[in-house]
């Protein structure tokens, strides 16, 4: 059966969270440490391949307003160079806050953010992907 992938993409790291096979429950998955784009995306075929995935969610750094940002177009430009390596579909997604959420969370569980940035990543990714997977089931 098929999975959803999610991506949280960041300057050094990048959350990676895969759904469950009947795409209902997104779980966080892992955290990439990159300092090549061409590595990194190869490194995202390759678990489309072993987990079976069907599309590629995208969080999208829109601002509190809505609107693009510099980090913003860094990432459609990302979602284009993952295209260019595979025919799954790559859906870009808004992710306002949800690193944000995440941290409060964590702080919630008294965990420090400062010493829970991998895990920030994945659970960033896993938020992401599951509310689009929410929102697509509505």
């Amino acid at each position: 059966m098929a999975r959803y992938l999610g991506i949280d993409f960041g300057q050094r790291r990048v959350g990676i969270a895969i759904s469950d096979p009947t795409i209902t429950i997104a779980q966080p998955h892992s955290t990439i440490n990159y300092f090549s784009l061409k590595k990194l995306v190869s490194e995202i075929i390759s678990l489309t391949r072993t987990y079976d995935i069907n599309k590629i969610i995208v969080g999208l750094p829109l601002n509190l307003k809505g609107k693009d940002s510099i980090k913003t177009e860094e990432v459609r430009q990302f979602a284009d160079l993952i295209r260019s390596h595979t025919d799954i579909p790559v859906m870009l997604f808004d992710e306002r806050l949800t690193t944000v959420e995440v941290q409060k969370l964590l702080i919630l569980f008294g965990k420090r953010p400062s010493k829970s940035r991998n895990i920030i990543d994945q659970l960033a990714a896993q938020r992401i992907l599951q509310t689009y997977i929410d929102r697509e089931k509505r």
